[in-house]
């Protein structure tokens, strides 16, 4: 054998042996699998928040929030209210002939009154109201946005005033205000301009006391947000505590003088009228009633109740009925409303159990209650949030059930 033909046939041997090494080898591994990095970790050491390595919880935002759950459970005890006033909210129907009939009644009568075009938008509640957002509160004087509480800022950088919420007050420190209460709005901005609400999850929020004692707001229109208050004779004062999304904290204080034996600040007149059409005791009374800065469809109401000698049942601003002698003695239903009421699937109460010395919520069927009308208008807000100006008419009317009165 030639020597180069035994040199290719022991390359091809040697070739041939290391597959077959390589092949047995690789068939006698087993199959791979990954480590398992999670294994023997201790849970306790390794654990990182989302949010970082260190992350603490802002002791700031903490308060705020605590006071936020603390005003949420206030708001869930004004919930009987706000759900009966919902569910006595007019809407358009046409369940029959009677309930056009009824409602065109109203209308007709109504429309021979004094009005004054179309009030701002309101809610028809269930007997009164609840407390609500109010259109608008009076603005007087504004103090200095930028004066706050003196000795506040000791050890504060310039920075750190300069990012402290504005906070407005439309009560000047100083003034002299007349009457029973006290009518005025506040403004809360961040140092950005970003409007700071009484109340909110994520924007900051403020808080307002009167003479120590919190108050809630009749509403809010805009950036405003208003509050009314009994007053005390003498010095009064209204402290606005807010905090922004940040943070970042501030206080305000005005101090004011309050003549509560003066009457306040007389700004024109409205008309009232009591009415129960639909039991057929039509004006139960009706007046003109003085109107004062401030003065709400309660605050008007509580006068016109004064005058008839009657006496109303309120929760809060929800009025739940009014009493006198004999004040429902010659209340009766009709067939058509009674076969309207069947067809709404009311159950009529037995008329000889109604006290006849009251007109209440729930008398002669479940549904019933009052509600008010402004010019023509159902407001929707309660009646301690309507603002009343010159030249209204207000009527308070006793439906039976949802546009049946």
């Amino acid at each position: 054998m030639s020597k180069g033909r035994w040199f290719l046939t022991a390359s091809l041997a040697m070739v041939f042996l290391l597959v077959i090494g390589t092949t047995v080898f690789l068939y006698g591994q087993e199959e791979y699998e990954p480590p398992n990095r999670v294994a023997g970790t201790d849970a306790q050491r390794s654990q990182v928040y989302v949010t970082g390595t260190g992350y603490t919880v802002d002791q700031q935002r903490e308060k705020i929030h605590q006071k936020e759950e603390k005003q949420k459970r206030e708001e869930q005890a004004k919930k009987p209210e706000k759900e009966q006033q919902t569910a006595q909210k007019p809407k358009a129907s046409a369940r029959s002939s009677s309930a056009k009939t009824i409602r065109n009644r109203q209308a007709s009568r109504s429309s021979t009154k004094k009005t004054k075009g179309k009030p701002t938008a309101g809610k028809k509640n269930g007997g009164g109201s609840s407390n609500g957002p109010a259109p608008t509160a009076p603005a007087k004087q504004e103090t200095d946005p930028t004066k706050s509480d003196p000795g506040g800022g000791g050890g504060e950088s310039e920075e750190d005033r300069a990012k402290k919420p504005v906070i407005r007050v439309s009560v000047a420190s100083g003034e002299r205000i007349s009457g029973r209460m006290v009518d005025f709005t506040v403004s809360v901005t961040d140092y950005k301009g970003r409007n700071v609400p009484v109340f909110s999850e994520d924007d900051g929020s403020f808080t307002v006391t009167l003479n120590g004692t919190r108050l809630y707001s009749t509403g809010t229109s805009g950036s405003q947000t208003a509050f009314r208050e009994a007053m005390a004779e003498g010095s009064n004062e209204i402290r606005v505590s807010a905090a922004d999304r940040e943070g970042n904290t501030s206080v305000k204080t005005v101090r004011f003088t309050g003549n509560t034996t003066e009457e306040a600040e007389r700004t024109g007149g409205v008309s009232v009228s009591i009415e129960a059409p639909i039991l057929h005791l039509e004006v139960i009374y009706a007046t003109e009633v003085p109107l004062h800065r401030g003065d709400t469809a309660k605050d008007v109401l509580e006068t016109a109740f004064r005058e008839a000698g009657i006496k109303p049942t309120f929760s809060g601003s929800y009025l739940a009925g009014i009493s006198r002698a004999g004040i429902s003695q010659d209340a009766w239903v009709d067939d058509d409303v009674r076969a309207l009421m069947e067809e709404m699937r009311k159950t009529e109460k037995d008329p000889e159990k109604q006290d006849r010395n009251q007109l209440k919520e729930h008398d002669f069927y479940d549904s019933s209650g009052w509600i008010y009308n402004v010019n023509g208008e159902f407001p929707e807000i309660g009646l301690g949030s309507y603002k009343m100006e010159d030249g209204d008419a207000l009527y308070l009317i006793f439906q039976l059930a949802e546009d049946v009165y």
